[in-house]
C-alpha cells in the first residue's frame, strides 16, 4: 500500500496544479517533465504577472468611467428629485388612463435629451 508522506503530498499537490493549469499554458508540461512541478509553478506565476498588471490596469480604467459617467448623470436634471418626481408622476398617470407604455415614456425622451447641465463637458 502506497503511503502518503509530508513530501510526497507536497509534491502530488504540485502535480495536480500542473495538471489543471495545463490546459491554458501546455508549456508547464514540458518544464514540469525537465525542471519538476515547483519549478512550472514559479514560471507559471512570473508568466501571469504581466497579465495581472494588465488586469489591474483595466480595473482602473473602468473605475474611472464609472465615476466620470456618474458625474455627468449627477449633473443631469433626472438626478433633481423635483424634476424626477414630476415626471415619474406624470408617466404613471399616462399609464394608468392610456394604458400605453408608450405614452408613459415619451414623457422621458425630452428630459432626457434636453435635462443636461451645458456647463458639463461630455467625455
Amino acid at each position: 500500500m502506497l503511503k502518503f508522506v509530508k513530501e510526497n503530498r507536497r509534491e502530488l499537490l504540485f502535480w495536480c496544479v500542473v495538471i489543471l493549469l495545463a490546459p491554458v499554458a501546455i508549456e508547464l508540461i514540458f518544464i514540469a517533465n525537465m525542471m519538476g512541478a515547483e519549478v512550472a509553478i514559479l514560471f507559471f506565476a512570473v508568466f501571469m504577472k504581466d497579465r495581472w498588471i494588465l488586469l489591474l490596469n483595466r480595473w482602473d480604467r473602468l473605475k474611472e468611467y464609472v465615476a466620470s459617467t456618474l458625474a455627468i448623470i449627477s449633473c443631469h436634471a433626472v438626478s433633481n428629485p423635483r424634476h424626477f418626481y414630476l415626471h415619474a408622476a406624470t408617466s404613471v398617470a399616462l399609464f394608468a388612463v392610456t394604458g400605453s407604455l408608450s405614452y408613459a415614456t415619451a414623457i422621458w425622451y425630452p428630459v432626457m435629451l434636453l435635462g443636461g447641465d451645458p456647463g458639463m463637458p461630455f467625455i
